[in-house]
């Protein structure tokens, strides 16, 4: 009998978990992967019904057009923009959605289980919470999934997420049109088991927030009871693993969402233009246009040509696999995030602690005396 389950997807696996939250035999068990990720399977009670292959977003099909242009987006609330990554779109959309009664569903730091999660935000009050880059793989539970499913019948949702969530969710509900979505220009994410590790070697307990950017500054900060963790993003293993896209998922380096031709009714991402942090928004489909248009009392959008996003790589193709990926990988299964890290970057570790001591300033002179001597 022909495999009719998610075990035929193996390591294109994105780590969404959908399919166990539609299995109706319970068939449906977590492994780990490499880089500590983790990867969906099944168990000999697996009755091949193959629903976990229709909600799959690995067999994604249907994708929207391709757009020729972009909105170069800013929120006109200076709170609101001195808080988020970007130009504020995720919290002004939210926002809409929110006042009009509606829900929202969007990756937050949560406080209970220490980790980043989506959930169901129907508060104007709680909407601070998704404000900020959050680069790690967030959870999305089978409790979730199916509250998500309940609100869709009932009323307008928004989702927020990676494509491949979004794709996930839009399986789910058959593209109910209730659901609005939003998907996230993505590079790739790393498994929120590494950034556990990570948190565990720094011994920072019952974590309030945890933030990745400072506008255009990537900064981690981790807000705890007792103290505020703050560091360039270079000079911590975990996120500079992340910035030199060394500790992604196996599906993010061949991620068919990687694309112009997206799934989410809107596309937002990071937009820079004359050093001025922005966001980029593209609609991609008739619920996209009819978001933006609700947008321009709260936002400043102007229209800009698709070719000015081709700094943007992620939304052309996925992020290509480096030399460095397989060494850290190999390390990693030997010696954890730390030392697999130091190892691995060991020559960027050391021109990082450098540049920490003597400033920038001076070592941009002694380099190029150097170079001069040479």
């Amino acid at each position: 009998m022909s495999q009719n389950n998610i075990g035929i997807i193996k390591d294109n696996c994105c780590g969404c978990g959908i399919c166990e939250a539609v299995c109706s035999a319970e068939a449906i068990i977590e492994k780990r992967s490499v880089r500590n990720s983790i990867v969906y399977s099944v168990k000999d009670s697996c009755i091949n019904c193959g629903l976990c292959l229709r909600v799959c977003p690995v067999n994604t099909k249907e994708f929207n057009k391709k757009n020729d242009y972009f909105y170069r987006a800013i929120s006109k609330n200076e709170q609101i923009l001195n808080k988020s990554s970007s130009g504020g779109v995720a919290y002004e959309t939210s926002k809409k959605f929110i006042e009009k009664g509606f829900c929202v569903y969007s990756a937050i730091w949560s406080v209970p289980n220490q980790r980043v999660e989506h959930r169901r935000i129907k508060e104007l009050g709680d909407l601070k919470s998704i404000q900020g880059s959050k680069y790690v793989q967030s959870v999305i539970d089978k409790s979730t999934y199916l509250e998500i499913k309940k609100d869709v019948v009932e009323g307008r949702v928004l989702f927020i997420g990676c494509p491949c969530q979004v794709a996930a969710v839009r399986n789910l509900v058959n593209d109910s049109k209730n659901l609005y979505t939003v998907d996230l220009l993505c590079h790739g994410v790393p498994s929120p088991n590494l950034l556990s590790e990570q948190i565990s070697y720094l011994n920072i307990k019952s974590i309030r927030n945890i933030s990745f950017r400072n506008r255009l500054s990537f900064t981690l900060s981790i807000e705890s009871c007792e103290q505020i963790y703050e560091v360039d993003g270079y000079q911590n293993p975990y996120y500079s693993l992340f910035l030199n896209y060394s500790s992604f998922r196996e599906s993010c380096y061949k991620c068919i969402f990687a694309c112009e031709k997206r799934v989410g009714d809107i596309t937002i991402g990071d937009y820079v233009e004359n050093n001025k942090g922005y966001s980029c928004l593209i609609p991609n489909s008739e619920k996209g246009t009819e978001i933006v248009k609700d947008l321009f009392d709260s936002m400043r959008l102007e229209k800009r040509n698709i070719l000015d996003l081709k700094g943007n790589e992620s939304y052309y193709y996925p992020t290509k696999k480096k030399k460095e990926v397989e060494k850290f990988t190999r390390l990693y299964e030997k010696y954890g995030l730390i030392l697999a890290y130091y190892c691995t970057f060991y020559k960027l570790a050391i021109k990082k602690f450098i540049l920490r001591v003597v400033g920038e300033k001076t070592y941009s002179h002694v380099k190029s005396l150097f170079k001069k001597q040479s």
